[in-house]
C-alpha cells in the first residue's frame, strides 16, 4: 500500500475536525512551521497522533507530501518566508 492510500490532507476533505496539527521547531525549540494530515478512515485523536507519529518515524518526506503547511504563530507566519 503506497503512503498517499494511508495518508490524507484533512483541509481537502470535509473530515478536517478529525485531524490533529502537527508544529516543527527550530533548534531553539520555537515553532516554524506546522503541517495538517490525518489517516483515512475515522479514528479517534489517540489513534490519529499514533498514526502521524508511525508515519512521521518510518516516512518523514511521504507523510510531509500528502500534508498541508501552514504558517504557526511564534514561527514564521506566511509561506512566502519558506
Amino acid at each position: 500500500m503506497t503512503r498517499k492510500a494511508i495518508l490524507r490532507s484533512p483541509a481537502a476533505t470535509a473530515e478536517s475536525d478529525t485531524g490533529l496539527n502537527i508544529h516543527e521547531l527550530d533548534g531553539a525549540g520555537r515553532p516554524r512551521v506546522g503541517w495538517c494530515f490525518a489517516p483515512k478512515g475515522h479514528l479517534v485523536a489517540g489513534d490519529v497522533m499514533l498514526a502521524q507519529k508511525i508515519a512521521l518515524e518510518t516516512d518523514e518526506r511521504g507523510a510531509l507530501a500528502v500534508a498541508n503547511r501552514f504558517g504557526v504563530a511564534g514561527g514564521r507566519n506566511t509561506l512566502l518566508d519558506y
